[in-house]
């Protein structure tokens, strides 16, 4: 491998876990704001259930991550998720959200998901590109183990945030 394409790697490493915590840190906030602004079981199951839904048809961004530029979109996604996590800051910090204001969110929220699942992919997608295919399962490895292994740690600890914060509830 040249020194450009060990950047390269690196520089999608770096993008791909930095994905990955804001993504799981943006999923803490939404899930904390409305389970101690609204203690609302609906509201949740709403996220829940977006969340779900996102990653259930994301077979069908296949066709789309084909026919797009690569960089490009990598590039368009991450600055989008960046400018609507710094949107609504704001509205976190209002307590008093009113139902426009709590569309805005989930819809943000639903957003900042889809980007996330067009993400990952589309990472995939340009690792052949960039690494010799001799190294490809090395390279490969070491981007699912650091996806997997901060998914399921940071997502696990949101969870059991929260749960521990309702047991008073449940």
């Amino acid at each position: 491998m040249t020194n450009k394409n060990n950047y390269n790697i690196i520089n999608l490493l770096i993008g791909r876990i930095g994905t990955n915590v804001a993504d799981s840190l943006f999923y803490m906030a939404i899930l904390w704001y409305f389970k101690t602004h609204f203690n609302s079981p609906m509201l949740l199951s709403v996220i829940f259930i977006a969340e779900s839904s996102i990653d259930m048809f994301s077979f069908t961004l296949g066709p789309i991550i084909d026919r797009i530029n690569i960089k490009k979109a990598l590039k368009l996604v991450t600055i989008t998720q960046a400018m609507l996590s710094v949107i609504i800051i704001p509205l976190f910090n209002n307590q008093k959200l009113h139902f426009l204001g709590i569309t805005f969110l989930i819809v943000v929220y639903v957003l900042s998901t889809i980007g996330s699942t067009l993400i990952y992919p589309a990472e995939d997608k340009i690792l052949p590109n960039i690494v010799e295919k001799k190294e490809l399962p090395k390279v490969n490895g070491i981007f699912q183990m650091s996806y997997q292994t901060l998914d399921l740690f940071l997502n696990a600890g949101a969870t059991i945030l929260i749960t521990f914060l309702s047991i008073k509830n449940t």
